[in-house]
């Protein structure tokens, strides 16, 4: 299974300088972020039906990635994120992180829960690939 986490971080940095994973959203209450940030973290992976008639167990997971922009916010003043969103939708929307996988399409997105003097944003981006038993 490829790592689909780190190529979103690998196509975010050739457009943003500060690109890092994130094992969960919880974790940026440990980080410190002086200037604006890009946080990679898988959200969820859900399997779907069985796929019948292969004679083997496969399946097509759904993949969603989260990509959590964190701006710090100078003087109690709300930054405007928008411009910043729509580069990373721009970077992410429509493509394709492997041959194995489906291009990647919107999955929502949402202010977060943060501390005083930075504002954050999640993006979720979906994706699928098929996914056989090995061995059986």
């Amino acid at each position: 299974m490829i790592s689909v986490a780190q190529l979103v971080i690998a196509r975010l940095k050739t457009q943003f300088s500060d690109v890092e994973g994130l094992m969960a959203l919880s974790d940026l209450g440990d980080k410190n972020v002086p200037r604006k940030t890009l946080f990679v973290v898988e959200m969820a992976e859900q399997p779907g039906q069985l796929v019948d008639g292969t004679g083997l167990y496969r399946h097509e997971i759904t993949s969603t990635i989260g990509v959590l922009l964190v701006v710090p916010a100078r003087n109690n003043a709300q930054p405007d994120i928008t411009a910043d969103r729509q580069q990373i939708r721009d970077l992410l929307y429509g493509w394709t992180p492997d041959d194995d996988y489906e291009p990647l399409y919107l999955g929502g997105g949402q202010l977060q829960p943060s501390r005083p003097g930075i504002v954050a944003w999640v993006d979720r981006f979906i994706t699928q690939y098929t996914e056989d038993a090995v061995g059986v």
